[in-house]
């Protein structure tokens, strides 16, 4: 399978491996453990120029013909989300935020996969300094994360990446969720979501029924909000 996650300069962090044989659920940093990459810059305007989008906006990978939808996660609303290019040229969606009485959330940044998936992740990109924790959950096609990673990560400049991800799923993947939060407050963070990286199963999985993100943000709100 040729790799077209893209190997970059990021921030390097001590993790897994799914070149560990036998292991179910495994965390990787490793961009090159995953076959396809969607680009961002596909729903973005001519020339990765920055454009708004709704949540939630449905990509094609032209290299896999697979299919999804991303947008955010947990507005309640219907929210829009900015894509376009990172100063390095990586299609980039950046996290928009929310009020709920007088208190701003950020959001997380959400893809669905109309086709099961056994690996997922993404490069997170940071918009300030800092020692932040970078997370992706995984969920199924009912809506129920069934694992999730996070690491601690120093950024010693804006527009870092990270890439992160989990490898080998236990469970077909429908969707991943990805996050970075302070590390005190554990409240998101403004950030960017570069190529989410991925990994057919083997032949033979059922197709997802139209995994979407209309719902599920009602569903998880309360089960993972942060205080």
């Amino acid at each position: 399978m040729k790799k077209l996650c893209r190997f970059l300069f990021c921030v390097c962090l001590g993790g897994a491996s799914s070149a560990w044989a036998g292991l179910v659920d495994v965390p990787t940093t490793n961009p090159g453990d995953f076959g396809y990459c969607v680009d961002w810059c596909s729903i973005a305007g001519p020339n990765c120029a920055a454009v708004s989008n709704p949540t939630p906006t449905a990509w094609t990978d032209t290299s896999s013909n697979d299919t999804g939808q991303v947008g955010m996660f947990y507005d309640p609303g219907t929210p829009s989300f900015l894509v376009g290019a990172d100063p390095s040229g990586m299609g980039v969606i950046t996290n928009s935020h929310y009020i709920i009485g007088t208190t701003t959330y950020w959001d997380d940044v959400a893809a669905t996969f109309d086709q099961p998936m056994a690996g997922a992740g993404a490069f997170i990109e940071s918009v300030a300094a800092g020692t932040d924790y970078a997370s992706v959950f995984l969920f199924n096609n009912v809506y129920n994360i069934f694992i999730g990673y996070t690491w601690s990560v120093t950024f010693t400049a804006p527009n870092q990446k990270v890439f992160i991800g989990i490898n080998n799923s236990s469970q077909d993947i429908a969707g991943a969720i990805f996050d970075l939060s302070d590390t005190t407050s554990f409240n998101t963070l403004p950030f960017q979501v570069g190529e989410v990286g991925f990994n057919a199963p083997e032949p033979g999985s059922l197709i997802l029924a139209g995994s979407t993100l209309l719902g599920l943000a009602a569903l998880l709100r309360k089960r993972l909000r942060r205080s």
